[in-house]
């Protein structure tokens, strides 16, 4: 005997939404479901508006969703770039504030066992909450989004047709956003690259000073 699912149906419950802008403007609506409100949750992004706040110590979500996540979900811009060359940084438009790309490399030691971090954050304020800042009294930061780990992907929160039925990215998707194609990987690969760069010239003996003639 079959036994019949228990798991309700999404595409009859009605979804509400409440929205805002950085100008102060607020709303709410109510549609028809929940796929109906991520919809609109896409949709109203484009016009400046965001839905729901960014819990303490911001989102978190899998590494593997970094390519593919869709910033309008979190009523945020498209990653764009300011600066060549060695000097650009990858930055994203959320509430009025800009948020600058981190990122920290996976740790692996007897003690401590880390997966590689990319984040995005930015200064605190004296107008941020207490509970949102991070860092030390020198230096407070709030941080928007972090990437990390192996967790599940949630399609729902990805770019629309770039994930198949499976799950799975698409390879023509899985590249780094806000630039012009750069593969995932190599994006990883040259972070890398630099951070071993970073090692061996502080580890570098320093040149002795030549004699007074």
């Amino acid at each position: 005997m079959t036994r019949a699912s228990t798991r309700p149906d999404l595409s009859t419950i009605p979804f509400t939404i409440h929205v805002t802008n950085n100008l102060g403007h607020q709303g709410s609506m109510t549609l028809p479901n929940v796929q109906a409100a991520m919809d609109v949750i896409r949709e109203v992004s484009r016009l400046g508006y965001r839905c729901g706040t960014v819990p303490p110590g911001g989102i978190e979500l899998p590494m593997r969703m970094f390519p593919v996540f869709d910033w309008s979900v979190i009523g945020a811009d498209k990653p764009f770039i300011v600066g060549e060359g060695a000097d650009a940084k990858l930055m994203v438009r959320h509430g009025g504030f800009v948020y600058s790309h981190r990122w920290g490399p996976a740790v692996s030691s007897a003690k401590l066992k880390l997966p590689a971090k990319v984040w995005f954050s930015r200064g605190a304020k004296q107008t941020d909450d207490e509970q949102a800042k991070q860092g030390t009294d020198a230096i407070e930061y709030v941080r928007l989004i972090s990437f990390s780990g192996s967790g599940f992907l949630t399609p729902a929160y990805c770019v629309p047709d770039s994930v198949d039925a499976r799950g799975n990215i698409l390879e023509r998707c899985n590249t780094l956003p806000g630039t012009d194609g750069v593969a995932f990987e190599a994006y990883f690969n040259q972070l890398e690259a630099e951070r071993a760069d970073y090692l061996r010239n502080r580890t570098q003996p320093r040149a002795a000073h030549a004699a007074p003639h």
